[in-house]
């Protein structure tokens, strides 16, 4: 066996000479095999590398899951955690096997949710659909992370035929505690009224936008990256900016190309001496929309401290090696 796959290695070899060792290291990184495997040279990113399966029964559909076992389908673009690219490995489950597997799952006791307010899937009229999607087209960050049919970012998982796949009451309790719900999610909390939450639940799923079929993020076109760093503001800032804005702040971050207008470059000192310390934090704080600029732009200021917000403003002038604009500290 062994002389067989050193054949086919050494014919892989011959076939795909542009293939290098830089390369096997983004897949190596990227299929997350250092969270199983030991290697000194690339220790695990993160002490969990993949969902809690103990809470299925309370998020997905039996049925979906048990589909996705025997034939899997990409859930979340780039990974678990957004930009490390990591993926479900497929281990050619029979059938029978991928049921038994969820049958299984199903048996756990699953944690508690968290706190939020109860939710009763309603039949939405034609106007309240129509009313959902332009909040999600024109108003609400969403799909600056989500995809819905072939508009979207590719941060977090797909809003297409999310009916088939989660229950309604994990969705509304996404939408409203996100980071209650899953504990490492990194979808930020936005505020809004509780029936503004029922009519997006509702409308997630019901909606059954045309899609193209889902698919990974090339791995030699997007470097895989962690966001762990030991300088606590640049992970803040790799976690949570750096998929749209770049790791160094140029604005090509890997999600930037799915976003219809082009994110802010916090690397650009031109554009950024321009902006008040107070404009970068209102930014932050409240997103993108308050500011007429892009409403892609998440509101950080249900997630993040005001001493983490301030840290991030900081941090941007660091990357722009520049100040905010002089009126704006003449009373300062």
């Amino acid at each position: 066996k062994r002389a067989e796959l050193q054949r086919d290695y050494e014919q892989a070899r011959k076939t795909h000479p542009e293939i290098n060792a830089s390369q096997g290291e983004t897949i190596f990184l990227a299929q997350n095999c250092h969270a199983c495997h030991r290697n000194t040279a690339k220790p695990a990113w993160f002490e969990k590398n993949a969902p809690d399966l103990s809470m299925e029964s309370e998020r997905v559909q039996k049925e979906w899951l048990t589909s996705y076992l025997g034939k899997l389908t990409p859930l979340r673009p780039f990974g678990f955690y957004p930009g490390t690219g990591s993926r479900m490995p497929d281990f050619k489950l029979t059938n029978e096997e991928a049921a038994q597997l969820a049958d299984y799952l199903f048996q756990q006791a699953p944690k508690p949710l968290g706190a939020a307010a109860s939710f009763s899937p309603q039949t939405l009229s034609v106007f309240a659909k129509n009313k959902a999607r332009q909040l999600l087209t024109d108003k609400l960050s969403c799909l600056g992370c989500h995809q819905l049919g072939a508009q979207g970012g590719r941060l977090g998982p797909s809003f297409n035929q999310l009916n088939e796949r989660l229950r309604g009451d994990f969705v509304f309790r996404m939408i409203a505690e996100p980071q209650h719900t899953v504990a490492e999610s990194i979808m930020p909390k936005i505020a809004m009224p509780q029936k503004t939450r029922e009519l997006l639940a509702n409308f997630l799923l019901q909606e059954k936008s045309a899609s193209a079929p889902a698919a990974y993020l090339s791995l030699i076109d997007n470097s895989p990256a962690s966001f762990v760093d030991e300088n606590p503001v640049r992970q803040l800032y790799l976690k949570n900016c750096a998929a749209c804005h770049g790791r160094e702040g140029d604005g090509k971050g890997y999600n930037a190309k799915f976003l219809p207008k082009a994110p802010a470059a916090h690397s650009d000192s031109a554009y950024m001496s321009q902006r008040s310390d107070d404009t970068l934090y209102d930014g932050i704080h409240a997103g993108g929309y308050i500011l007429n600029q892009s409403h892609t732009m998440p509101a950080w200021g249900h997630t993040l401290s005001h001493a983490e917000i301030q840290s991030l403003v900081n941090y941007l002038r660091k990357l722009c090696h520049c100040e905010e604009p002089g009126w704006a500290n003449d009373n300062r």
